[in-house]
């Protein structure tokens, strides 16, 4: 992980930890993840992705040309992805949660058609590497509007800050010249806010459904574009502070960046089935 993952995944832990110190001491519900005051999950999902990225270049006339990683670099379709998160229940209405998303992915492939990344261009029939690295940290406060003990709605606030970092080396050329082999890329960090909604419905003690949808679309500084994220598990509490769960999660983020490391697009989806275990206290 970079290191200015870890200070900001540092920073929003710490500032979850500090704000509050009082204890969800009347949440009702049958399930514990409906009472418990900590709720942390880790697990995989196994990702149907893709990925097309592109970034102009320096020239009045460049226009972005969007290079599909899986098609025109040999990227697989399907990938393991790391997910963690955590949930802190400070109030009977409100939590905070923190979840995270890491995604590292390398390729290789010889060119099929000619593609072009900011001013150099990779012709049809050369070997070129390719590496897409994704990681996504979403805070997030939820207000519980409704409570019961088998179920509850909710709805919030969130940010999401997406670095993704992008490089393709090979053989390559500008403005007709050969250059030699030659590694190009970009990475940014972009802050995306959104609303979010939740719900959770608990059958007993031991078995629990939950859901959530968090969705934007909007002009933010050097940024714009949209996101959608929506999650369906079922989680079986096998044991006091530990439970398993399956679920279906899905994620859109199509982004247009005008900045000085990157002026270029990005459209990333994800889907698929995830495994996970939490843990509770």
């Amino acid at each position: 992980m970079k290191k200015s993952n870890k200070v900001i995944l540092t920073s929003l832990l710490s500032g979850a930890f500090l704000s509050s110190t009082a204890f969800a001491e009347s949440r009702a519900g049958i399930h514990p993840l409906l009472t418990d005051e900590f709720t942390g999950q880790v697990g995989f999902l196994y990702a149907d992705t893709a990925s097309n990225l592109g970034a102009k270049g320096s020239l009045p006339n460049d226009i972005v040309d969007d290079i599909d990683f899986e098609n025109d670099l040999g990227f697989g379709d399907r990938d393991n992805v790391l997910d963690a998160s955590f949930k802190w229940h400070f109030s009977e209405k409100y939590h905070v949660s923190l979840d995270y998303i890491d995604i590292d992915r390398e390729a290789s492939a010889t060119l099929t058609k000619d593609i072009s990344w900011e001013d150099t261009d990779y012709a049809a029939g050369a070997n070129v590497t390719a590496s897409l690295k994704v990681n996504i940290a979403k805070l997030f406060v939820g207000y519980s509007f409704k409570q019961t003990e088998q179920w509850e709605l909710g709805a919030g606030l969130g940010l999401h800050l997406m670095d993704l970092d992008a490089q393709i080396a090979g053989n390559a050329s500008v403005d007709g010249n050969d250059i030699g082999y030659s590694t190009q890329g970009d990475d940014f960090l972009a802050p995306l806010p959104n609303i979010g909604g939740y719900g959770a419905y608990a059958f007993s003690s031991k078995l629990i459904v939950t859901g959530r949808v968090d969705w934007f679309s909007a002009s933010i500084g050097d940024y714009s574009g949209g996101l959608l994220s929506m999650g369906a598990d079922v989680q079986y509490q096998a044991f006091e502070n530990v439970g398993f769960g399956i679920g279906y999660h899905y994620l859109n983020v199509d982004i247009s960046v005008d900045t000085s490391d990157w002026h270029g697009e990005a459209d990333y989806t994800y889907h698929g089935p995830k495994l996970y275990m939490t843990m509770n206290f």
